[in-house]
């Protein structure tokens, strides 16, 4: 297992930035997928994300040492947000890596799903909860 990451050419820059960022993505997984007795307490949430780090640090470093050593990293990472989040929730809201939740919002009117939805404009128009600001001539 490494303990040093070489930045020196932009390809160990992209390795170290794509191993961190798997790193994160893949505890944040692996922890939402285990089960609620473990992810129920702040502790045990805590402990198995640092867990998943460090094993993803050490399965990483079988394809390549600085690799798991990023991986290991994101993984640290995730783990110090999910700490933060669950002990010091007014700090962790500010300095976290935080929660991706889906765009859609209890608002009438969502532009963002209007345009997913593939209706003309007539018909968005016409169940769309406020007025247009300026009418199409």
């Amino acid at each position: 297992m490494a303990t040093s990451i070489s930045l020196q050419r932009p390809a160990k820059v992209i390795t170290a930035a794509v191993g961190v960022l798997i790193g994160v993505a893949a505890t944040r997984a692996i922890v939402s997928a285990l089960p609620a007795t473990i992810t129920g307490s702040n502790l045990y949430s805590t402990l198995a994300a640092a867990a998943v780090a460090i094993g993803l640090w050490w399965i990483g470093s079988m394809v390549s040492p600085e690799f798991g050593a990023a991986a290991g990293l994101g993984g640290i990472a995730e783990a110090g947000s999910v700490a933060l989040n669950s002990f010091l929730p007014s700090v962790g809201s500010y300095v976290s890596l935080g929660d991706f939740v889906p765009g859609k919002f209890v608002v009438p009117q969502n532009p963002v799903l209007d345009a997913a939805t593939g209706l003309p404009t007539r018909q968005v128009a016409a169940v769309s909860a406020y007025p247009k600001a300026y009418a199409a001539a």
